[in-house]
């Protein structure tokens, strides 16, 4: 099973290109580095629910807790 933290950045890279925004677009837009966010697409940065949020809201998305 793929750890959450590797699955939430799989996810945010695939919804940042479906949405035609780069890297550097997407940390510009939320305050942080591109290299950063890359760490996060790329599963090697578990990151805190600040940042999450913040990835999120840029994205047009919320976050949500569902069962399993």
């Amino acid at each position: 099973m793929e750890e959450q933290h590797v699955t939430f950045g799989r996810q945010i890279a695939e919804i940042r290109q479906k949405e035609n925004i780069s890297t550097r677009k997407l940390a510009e837009m939320c305050g942080m580095s591109f290299q950063f966010i890359n760490k996060i697409e790329n599963g090697k940065f578990n990151t805190g629910i600040n940042t999450i949020c913040k990835i999120c809201d840029a994205l047009g998305y919320r976050l949500v807790i569902e069962p399993k």
